[in-house]
């Protein structure tokens, strides 16, 4: 059963790895999206 856990384990590693690349490449594509503030949503709502 420990190589099947340690299997298990570095499965669940390489989802973590394979996350962080996804979540940086978001993060370079999105770099230069246009955003609103709290204040802005609150205001475009009617808030």
């Amino acid at each position: 059963m420990q190589s099947e856990d340690e299997f298990i384990a570095l499965q669940e590693i390489l989802a973590d790895a394979q996350d962080l690349i996804d979540l940086r490449e978001a993060k370079k594509t999105e770099c230069e999206a246009e955003t609103m503030s709290l204040d802005g949503v609150k205001a475009l709502l009617g808030l």
